[in-house]
């Protein structure tokens, strides 16, 4: 019965969405040149981490779409806080793919961004586009 009161809820607006999902944060679409010699790129804004402190498991979500070096190639993403200081490791997405990678527990409850670099270190230069979510529950 409460789960059936709280659909109706749902549905007619009286509880909103996030506050059942209250942990999530919005998909984003990134899309960015990626430099040669594994130089950063990040995305030109941040999103909040709004994970309580004490969650350790709650993950971050990554896609490659697409990626100008070609399909089935592979990049290197990772969160990052805009003073360079690294919250997830570096994970390698293959285009067409998407991922769900941990972050450091020190992730939560902050404003990050994604940044990546090719994984190879090389004179390519090219265009990835994307969707990430900072956290994922």
């Amino acid at each position: 019965m409460k789960m059936k009161l709280l659909g109706i809820f749902l549905l007619l607006g009286f509880i909103p969405f996030s506050t059942v999902c209250a942990h999530a944060s919005p998909v984003k679409y990134y899309h960015y040149r990626i430099q040669a010699h594994q130089q950063n790129t990040s995305t030109d804004y941040t999103v909040f981490r709004d994970v309580p402190k004490d969650k350790l498991d709650v993950p971050w979500y990554i896609s490659l779409e697409s990626s100008g070096e070609g399909k089935g190639t592979i990049t290197s993403f990772w969160l990052e806080k805009t003073d360079g200081t690294n919250v997830a490791p570096s994970t390698d997405v293959k285009q067409g793919t998407s991922q769900t990678p941990a972050a450091y527990g020190f992730a939560n409850q902050q404003h990050v961004m994604l940044t990546a670099e090719n994984n190879k270190y090389n004179e390519n230069v090219y265009l990835v586009s994307g969707h990430w979510q900072a956290a994922t529950k």
